[in-house]
């Protein structure tokens, strides 16, 4: 009586990490290379078709189809709502994403339904933002906005952009140097809705109002300030000051060590953390000397410390109401190999269950066939076990 030597092997099916966002996490399939999205649960709701997946935002995400290499928009069903006919398309935002045409290069925008609701016309643009978006008249042009009617109501005049926050946007113009020499200088300022000039351009650059304050930095001196909406000064440091959150900003002193400072420009939160990082939901990871990691809140309590980082994140997601998996890894391939004299034969299953059946019935044929099994190997022992 001839022996069947046995090999199981448990490889991973889906590698993911991101984060769930309604109820779906992108994952990336180790054998076909291609992406598609699990539920909570770990299950394959939406199969591993794509080149690239992006996660869910109001029912859609933004596809690639892993042949045309073209991009798309799928549902939380897996249905196509934006046809896959783009080689760049851009995030939803207001209802409206940015798209170029194959053959002209310009921009325009699409809706949700697919409808070109601005034809492409534009040689730059960017996403919508408080109803207007940044756009030029070729690739290299003045900057101007336009609003979702694809008029332009802020003319084409300046060098920089960025998206409108609380009402304003920071923009940048050229001035070419008093001096005679080459050199242009960029001057930044902030513009309301109607390209009024609210906030003049004397500054070396600009950040986007958060809470009703902003932080922009000397054009000379190379000092930061956090200013408010009428461009008074509210704090000033040397090192570069992060935007508000949760009422506070990091700032960092002379010695390298974070702090947050509340809208007043006071220190809030002592200078002892090593994290540049902003408060979400009223909670922040954060790190000190003494501790590997730490969850503090707006007042400087710490929630949870420990050298766990995982465990520290894991709490820290629960705390802030997001969801991942508990692995980089979700779910398993298993295969059996079967050795006999002569050849070998290699299965794959998707489950530990459908492998417990397929080597249940291998046993009953060599039972019939008067031959034994000996099972060598399993990844993990636990299944192994289970067998």
């Amino acid at each position: 009586m001839s022996n069947l030597n046995v090999n199981i092997y448990k490889t991973p099916k889906y590698y993911g990490g991101n984060y769930y966002s309604e109820g779906l996490s992108p994952v990336y399939d180790e054998k076909t290379k291609k992406k598609g999205y699990v539920d909570e649960e770990g299950n394959l709701r939406i199969p591993c078709i794509y080149g690239k997946a992006y996660s869910f935002k109001d029912g859609l995400a933004l596809v690639q189809d892993y042949f045309s290499e073209k991009f798309g928009y799928i549902n939380t069903n897996g249905k196509v709502v934006v046809p896959f006919v783009y080689s760049e398309l851009g995030f939803f935002n207001e209802g409206l994403a940015k798209i170029q045409d194959p053959k002209t290069l310009l921009y325009g925008f699409i809706d949700t339904n697919g409808c070109n609701v601005i034809p492409c016309q534009f040689g730059y643009a960017i996403r919508f933002s408080e109803g207007l978006a940044c756009v030029s008249s070729d690739k290299y042009g003045d900057l101007g906005y336009i609003n979702t009617d694809g008029e332009l109501v802020i003319p084409y005049k300046y060098a920089f952009y960025s998206d409108f926050s609380e009402g304003l946007a920071c923009v940048g113009v050229e001035e070419k140097n008093k001096t005679g020499r080459k050199k242009v200088i960029y001057k930044f300022g902030y513009i309301d809705k109607n390209g009024n000039e609210v906030i003049p351009f004397i500054y070396g650059y600009g950040k986007a109002f958060r809470e009703g304050r902003a932080t922009v930095e000397d054009l000379n001196r190379g000092i930061y300030y956090v200013i408010d909406k009428k461009g008074n000064v509210i704090y000033s440091s040397k090192k570069d000051i992060d935007s508000f959150s949760c009422g506070l900003a990091s700032v960092e002193n002379p010695k390298g060590k974070i702090g947050y400072i509340d809208r007043d420009g006071h220190l809030a939160i002592p200078y002892i953390y090593d994290f540049r990082r902003p408060f979400t939901k009223g909670y922040v990871i954060q790190k000190t000397q003494d501790c590997e990691y730490m969850i503090i809140d707006t007042k400087g309590n710490v929630v949870k410390k420990g050298t766990n980082k995982r465990e520290i994140y894991e709490a820290y997601d629960e705390l802030i109401g997001r969801k991942r998996p508990t692995s980089d890894i979700v779910g398993y391939y298993y295969e059996l190999e079967i050795r006999g004299e002569n050849n070998t034969i290699t299965q794959c299953y998707d489950s530990i269950d459908d492998l417990r059946e397929a080597l249940n019935n291998l046993k009953k044929l060599c039972s019939m066939l008067d031959k034994s099994i000996e099972l060598t190997s399993l990844s993990e022992e636990e299944d192994n076990r289970s067998l």
